[in-house]
């Protein structure tokens, strides 16, 4: 099933670790769209075509006001100018960043960190601190849907009634979501000091090793300056 395609999570982590540096380094807007190419080939490989066509439209958006649009000489417009520039840049490790925390168990996620050799404690902090965002969120909007069937306005031009009943009810369930996090890694044995596996770990398989030949030669060819002769 197209659900169960995806890309070894070793090799999504150095790719957001490597290329995440890399992609701040050379200034190449060709090494960017095949960069940004392999991401989304990533994406639809795993079955994830609607994130995909949200990521290209945030794209283009971004791409269209670096390239396209002559903003005018001031900071305000500056400042818009450097952060459309910086997603176009990092709009790749953003895809497989969402893949990472969306998408994988947390089981496997503690289980390569730790094979990556993070300490213990590192490990379970960066997995609760990374499945927490999609989860906050999600209370987010249920606390968003509750007000509107109450008929209550959160808007941002009531801020005294949006603290009260929008911002102080999401840090309330931000603090428990936290406590019910910390008492879920404790059942996971996150004291244990056993070494740890996973029954959801996927292997290297023949497009495991295909995308990590395709990365190699992409950095080689930067680095071999055959990108800039095309």
């Amino acid at each position: 099933m197209i659900e169960q395609r995806r890309i070894n999570l070793f090799v999504l982590i150095f790719m957001n670790l490597i290329f995440g540096t890399l992609i701040l380094v050379w200034n190449n807007f060709k090494l960017d769209m095949i960069y940004f190419c392999i991401c989304s080939l990533i994406l639809i490989y795993s079955g994830k075509t609607k994130r995909f066509i949200k990521f290209l439209i945030f794209y283009l958006i971004c791409l269209y006001i670096v390239f396209y649009i002559k903003l005018p000489d001031d900071s305000f417009f500056s400042f818009i100018g450097f952060i459309s520039y910086s997603n176009v840049k990092m709009c790749p490790t953003y895809m497989i960043a969402s893949f990472i925390v969306l998408d994988i168990r947390t089981s496997e996620l503690i289980y390569v960190l730790g094979k990556l050799g993070f300490g213990k404690k590192i490990r379970f902090a960066c997995t609760i601190t990374l499945k927490f965002i999609p989860i906050y969120f999600a209370e987010k909007r249920i606390i968003k849907n509750a007000l509107k069937l109450r008929g209550i306005d959160v808007s941002f031009t009531k801020p005294i009634k949006r603290f009260e009943y929008y911002i102080v009810p999401t840090l309330f369930r931000a603090s428990n979501i936290a406590n019910e996090m910390t008492e879920s890694a404790y059942t996971r044995c996150a004291m244990c000091t056993d070494n740890m596996n996973s029954i959801y770990y996927k292997k290297f398989d023949m497009v495991d090793f295909i995308l990590i030949v395709m990365l190699i030669l992409l950095v080689a060819s930067w680095g071999g300056g055959f990108i800039d002769k095309i």
